[in-house]
């Protein structure tokens, strides 16, 4: 009996080796590694043209949804008041508004106040004579991002001033944000998130982790010295980077108030006490470890988009337990990857429990963060941060589909294949630390962009512009250059129409003739046409129509769609 078992042993050792050396087997073992090693590639390459390509002027957090006096309008009498409205919570002490007279004079000596609910700022005027004024606002969102911007109103008949429609609401309303900021700023976002969810992360498993002997925990308490260091030396440098951004437009006296009387500067001064405070006391007690990393990663969530909702600390919760599970996998990962030689599979087990239920929190309070701040699931395609966070989704999966593949090899105790998969959900982890580091700094929320259109048909050149292009309220002006040979245009008439529901009829805007400016050139004349009003009620898929007609009755038709958010 015992020969023919000892027979039926070989023969199945020798099947399991022809089957490991077969051609297929060594493809998909190849395949593995190629795979490993393709997304580790495209990774960095992503990381670069992210760095490169991701154009960061283009983030902006609070948006200004409503002007009064409106953006570029006509008046015929002086405001009573500047009154700023916008989409989400503004920092309580920090906020500015200056009106300048045509000379550059500033004309109010008052400061301006903020509503109850910190989404509107006003400023009380004095009597205002003819002539163009204009407003410049500088304030800050809750989640920390500084927001300046100018435009012009006008009192009285003379003809509007040029243009001045502020920077887009998803350009360089943030001071600092801009595309000549410094470069490789996504790589150090990168960096500044993997080394948060490290320290953290160490702090947690500390005591936690079966050494192998005590060289293994030497090695341990050395790396975690290391990864204290490069925390501290990556804050220092995102706060610099961050506190540079407020710079302009604030005083000294204002700035040193941004410190201790905001939350931003809270989180930066809790943060930089905390990862000071760990150098000589972490690693030597198990509650103050987890005590120190639940500090540090409170202080982090209270300063970003979490802070800026309508309900803050629901969503800051999510985020704080969010980037709890985080540290946990991303520490223990990087763990088993770098002691992978000297006792990791005793850790193995222990951190298979803790990463599914890493991976099980991060994907509950993931979908519930951004169920809260997103209105509807389809905005997800409409902005970076959406698409950005479809690919995190789509990286998350991969992770639990390894996690599957690591538990069986683990019932099966084959070490080759643990190693070689853990490698894949190392890279996978990297690739999703890369695009949370991205994705946190841009607006979850698409922005409207003040339209200027332009158009030619018939030989007639049309120039459109609708400020803010907000629901609501909006500036609507339309210039028609015309060449000297056509007579003025009989009519001209601008219609919106709104595809969300059929039974709203074409909304006619009531344009009126303004003063006619000089035309480009001795060829053309230009006529210009204006109106102000709430044309554009609601948001969804709209489509603008201008229509032309000539003293002979031939009518021009420009047209174009439009998205409101």
């Amino acid at each position: 009996m015992r020969r023919g078992s000892d027979e039926t042993k070989l023969e199945k050792n020798f099947i399991f080796n022809a089957v490991r050396r077969s051609p297929i087997s060594l493809y998909l073992r190849n395949s593995t590694i190629k795979l490993s090693l393709n997304l580790t590639i495209k990774a960095l390459i992503c990381t670069l043209l992210l760095s490169i390509l991701l154009p960061l002027q283009v983030f902006a957090h609070a948006i200004l949804t409503n002007a009064s006096p409106a953006l570029n309008s006509q008046l015929d009498r002086s405001p009573s008041q500047i009154e700023l409205t916008f989409n989400e919570r503004l920092q309580i002490d920090l906020y500015r508004i200056e009106v300048f007279n045509a000379k550059g004079e500033p004309i109010c000596c008052e400061k301006a106040k903020i509503s109850p609910d910190q989404r509107q700022i006003q400023l009380k005027l004095p009597v205002l004579q003819q002539g163009h004024y204009t407003v410049t606002y500088t304030v800050i969102s809750a989640d920390g991002h500084p927001i300046q911007a100018t435009y012009v109103f006008t009192i009285g008949n003379e003809p509007p001033a040029a243009p001045t429609t502020p920077e887009k609401p998803e350009a360089s309303l943030h001071t600092g944000h801009s595309a000549s900021g410094p470069e490789g700023f996504w790589a150090y976002r990168m960096f500044y998130f993997l080394s948060l969810l490290l320290v953290t992360g160490w702090a947690f498993w500390s005591r936690w982790i079966p050494y192998k002997n005590e060289e293994a925990k030497q090695k341990f308490k050395r790396i975690a010295h290391y990864i204290q260091f490069f925390y501290l030396i990556s804050l220092v440098g995102f706060i610099i980077y961050q506190f540079s951004s407020y710079i302009l437009g604030w005083t000294f006296t204002e700035l040193v108030q941004l410190l201790p009387h905001t939350i931003t500067g809270v989180s930066w001064i809790a943060s930089l006490t905390l990862s000071v405070i760990g150098f000589p006391l972490l690693f030597r007690w198990r509650s103050f470890d987890i005590a120190w990393a639940l500090l540090v990663l409170f202080s982090k969530s209270i300063n970003g988009h979490a802070a800026a909702t309508d309900l803050p600390w629901f969503t800051i919760t999510f985020d704080f337990i969010h980037l709890i599970a985080a540290a946990v996998w991303v520490a223990g990962l990087t763990y088993l990857f770098i002691f992978r030689k000297e006792g990791a599979e005793l850790f193995l087990p222990r951190f298979s429990k803790a990463a599914l239920s890493s991976i099980v929190l991060l994907v509950i309070t993931g979908s519930l963060f951004t169920l809260t701040i997103l209105p509807s699931l389809n905005l997800l395609f409409d902005t970076t941060w959406g698409i950005l966070l479809l690919c995190k989704i789509a990286l998350v999966l991969c992770v639990i589909c390894t996690g599957a593949l690591l538990r069986a090899m683990m019932k099966k105790q084959s070490q080759t294949g643990i190693h070689r998969w853990l490698n894949l959900d190392l890279q996978l982890m990297l690739g999703i630390v890369i695009i949370a580091s991205i994705f946190s700094y841009l607006n979850p929320l698409p922005s409207n962009d003040p339209l200027q259109w332009k158009a030619t048909v018939g030989g007639i050149a049309m120039t459109t512009e609708i400020s803010p292009m907000q629901p609501g309220k909006n500036q609507f002006s339309v210039e028609l250059e015309c060449p000297i040979s056509l007579k003025q245009p009989k009519s001209v008439e601008l219609w919106l129409t709104f595809h969300g529901k059929q039974e709203i009829a074409p909304i006619a805007v009531p344009l009126q003739q303004v003063a006619n400016a000089p035309a480009n050139t001795t060829e053309s004349k230009l006529y210009a046409y204006s109106a102000v009003g709430p044309y554009l009620p609601f948001s969804g898929n709209w489509t603008a129509e201008v229509k032309v007609m000539d003293q002979d009755d031939n009518e021009n038709v420009f047209s174009k769609k439009l998205r409101i958010y």
